[in-house]
C-alpha cells in the first residue's frame, strides 16, 4: 500500500542527478536570506491518521503527508546507531537551536530545561532526548527513504586589503543602502557585477589571488581570509544577485571536458590550471554572484540560514519547505566515498541552494582543507527522521 493517494511524479533525489547538479559533492551554499527559526514546522498541518505501508509495521502511523512527502512516526530503536552515537557532541548544536527557538511553546520546556541542565554524559544526554522528543522518518513520494546527502565546509584563502599585481580579483560585498536602493543589481549576472562593480558602488572587502579560489568561496557562502601578515577574518554570506545558479561541473561533463567522476572540486580546479584562457567564460555561465561580508568573531563556526554558528559534524543544511530549520535530524549514511556507516544527531540550522527536496541535506564538516577533502568527496545515499517535540 502507497502512503502517498495522490498520482505525482518521484522527487529527483538519485545520487547521479545530483552529483550533475552540485558539482560532485560540492555544495552551492549561497543561501538565501535568513529564514526564521519560529516558522511552524510541517507537522502542525496534521491529517488523519492512517496505516503506515506495508512495507513497514503495520501499527506505525502517519503524522503528516502530501503529494510529496510524507511523516511516519518511529521508535528510538528504529534508528540505526542510535544507541552508539556520541550525542554529546550535538549538545552545544542544540543549545545554539534553543537560543533561536526558546520562547516557541513547543520548544520552551525543552530549552529551559537543556540550558539548566548541567548534564554531559553521553547517557543522560541520550535519555533526555528520548524523554523530550519523538523521532518520525521522512519519506519522500512514492515511497522513496533514501535521498542524497553532500557536504560542505568553511575553506580558507589567501588575500589582501590593497589591491596588488598578485591580489588582484575583488571579494565583493553589498550595502543594505545599495541594496534598498538599487533594484537594478538583482538583474545584474556575475560577469556584469564584475566589471561594473565601481559603477554600482559595491564595495570591496580584500583582494584575492586566486579567481578560483574565490568561486568556491562564493559556493560555500562563507570562509576565513588570510592576509600576509597572518592575520585572518571571517567571510561571511551577504545576499546574491538572483540569478538561477548554474554548476560548472555539470558543464564541463556536458562538454566532454570532464567526467561525472572529476567533476569535484578538485578536480574543477585542476581543469582551471590547464585551461587558465577558458576560466572566465566558464565561471560567467553561471550568472549567480553572491556577496559576502567580513565578520570578526573567529572562535564560532560561519553563521548559517538559522542565524546561528554551525557546529562542525553536527550542523545540517536542508530544505526548509519540509524540515523546520533549529530541529533535530536523525541521519543514516556513510562516510564520504565509503561503506563505513555515518549515523547521528544532526541539527538543521542551514539551507542550500542546491539543496532541494525532503530527503536532500547538506553535512557540514567544519573548517580547513582536510574537511574540504571529506566534503568535496561526499556524495552518500542516506536516510533522515525528524526529531519532534513531544509537547
Amino acid at each position: 500500500m502507497k502512503i502517498f493517494k495522490d498520482k505525482v511524479s518521484p522527487l529527483r533525489l538519485i545520487a547521479y542527478t545530483y552529483s550533475l547538479a552540485i558539482l560532485a559533492g560540492c555544495a552551492k551554499h549561497d543561501v538565501s536570506a535568513p529564514i526564521s527559526g519560529t516558522a511552524k514546522p510541517p507537522i502542525d498541518r496534521k491529517i488523519s491518521e492512517q496505516d503506515a505501508p506495508s512495507s513497514r509495521d503495520s501499527k506505525e502511523k502517519i503524522l503528516f503527508e502530501n503529494a510529496n512527502y510524507a511523516l511516519v512516526s518511529a521508535n528510538w530503536s528504529d534508528l540505526p546507531g542510535w544507541r552508539s552515537d556520541k550525542v554529546e557532541d550535538v549538545w552545544p548544536a542544540l543549545l545554539k537551536s534553543c537560543g533561536v527557538l526558546r520562547n516557541d511553546k513547543k520548544w520552551k520546556k525543552i530549552c529551559t530545561e537543556a540550558s539548566a541542565s548541567t548534564i554531559n554524559e553521553r547517557t543522560n544526554i541520550r535519555l533526555f532526548f528520548q524523554k523530550h522528543f519523538k523521532p518520525a522518518q521522512l519519506i519522500a513520494s512514492e515511497n522513496q527513504y533514501s535521498g542524497l546527502v553532500t557536504g560542505y565546509y568553511e575553506p580558507l584563502v589567501k588575500g589582501n586589503l590593497k589591491r596588488t599585481k598578485k591580489y588582484k580579483y575583488p571579494i565583493i560585498g553589498i550595502s543594505s543602502g545599495t541594496r534598498k536602493q538599487n533594484s537594478t543589481i538583482k538583474n545584474l549576472t556575475r560577469k556584469e557585477i564584475e566589471k561594473n562593480y565601481e559603477l554600482h558602488k559595491l564595495p570591496v572587502i580584500a583582494w584575492v589571488s586566486s579567481k578560483i579560489d574565490l568561486f568556491f568561496l562564493q559556493i560555500q557562502g562563507s570562509g576565513r581570509l588570510q592576509l600576509p601578515s597572518g592575520k585572518i577574518f571571517k567571510l561571511a554570506y551577504n545576499g546574491n544577485n538572483e540569478h538561477k545558479y548554474t554548476s560548472i561541473g555539470k558543464i564541463l561533463i556536458s562538454e566532454g571536458e570532464l567526467n561525472i567522476n572529476e567533476a569535484s572540486m578538485q578536480g574543477i580546479k585542476n581543469w582551471v590550471k590547464r585551461n587558465p584562457s577558458k576560466m572566465d567564460a566558464l565561471l560567467n555561465k553561471n550568472k549567480r554572484f553572491v556577496f559576502l561580508k567580513k565578520v570578526i568573531n573567529l572562535n564560532e563556526g560561519p553563521i548559517g540560514a538559522f542565524n546561528v554558528p554551525l557546529t562542525p559534524r553536527r550542523s545540517l543544511a536542508v530544505d526548509p519547505r519540509f524540515i523546520p530549520l533549529g530541529y533535530p535530524i536523525y541521519l543514516a549514511t556513510t562516510w564520504p566515498n565509503s561503506d563505513e556507516p555515518l549515523r547521528q544527531l544532526m541539527m538543521a540550522q542551514d539551507t542550500g541552494g542546491a539543496i532541494k527536496g525532503p530527503l536532500r541535506a547538506d553535512f557540514f564538516w567544519g573548517f580547513g582543507d582536510y574537511s574540504g577533502r571529506l566534503a568535496g568527496k561526499m556524495k552518500q545515499t542516506s536516510q533522515m527522521w525528524l526529531i519532534l517535540p513531544r509537547n
